[in-house]
């Protein structure tokens, strides 16, 4: 089981860059004072939040294209990026991206869960659109995982937290 994390990117650092504005906010600090103040704004300094609001289509950071492209992966990435955003209808918005990633876990890894991690600081639409996103890879696409504990039934995170 890992968390869920679709609202940030993790903490800049000297290796880890700060994604494009269009991906993510840098202020204002999360003041707590109404439902805004809880979702559109960073939780704490140095944490950039990811615009889970949006649903414009952004390109992918230029620093991780160039990662992948040094990693000979970028070809694969990129249509493993178009076949999921082809299949789901979604707008190429960070949250989706995220989201994407988060579900290749499941068949990558054999991930049998989730838990959500600062539900309060996204709208209630990504978790309902993360839900989608991961269910669609269980339980034949998990399979395909060596680690996989081989669950027959549907993506254990989901069943325990939505049903």
């Amino acid at each position: 089981m890992l968390d869920a994390v679709i609202n940030h990117t993790g903490p800049v650092t000297a290796e880890d860059s700060v994604y494009p504005n269009d991906w993510v906010r840098t202020s204002p600090k999360c003041t707590y004072q109404s439902y805004e103040t809880y979702i559109n704004c960073t939780l704490v300094e140095n944490l950039p939040d990811v615009k889970t609001e949006s649903n414009e289509n952004v390109a992918l950071p230029a620093f991780l294209a160039n990662k992948w492209k040094k990693e000979g992966r970028y070809d694969k990435e990129v249509a493993s990026l178009d076949a999921f955003f082809k299949k789901t209808g979604y707008p190429r918005a960070p949250k989706y991206y995220i989201m994407k990633w988060l579900a290749d876990y499941i068949t990558e890894f054999g991930i049998d869960g989730y838990r959500v991690d600062t539900a309060k600081h996204t709208k209630e639409d990504v978790w309902a659109d993360f839900k989608k996103s991961a269910i669609r890879l269980s339980p034949n696409t998990r399979k395909k995982s060596k680690k996989s504990i081989g669950w027959q039934s549907v993506f254990y995170g989901w069943r325990s937290l939505w049903l």
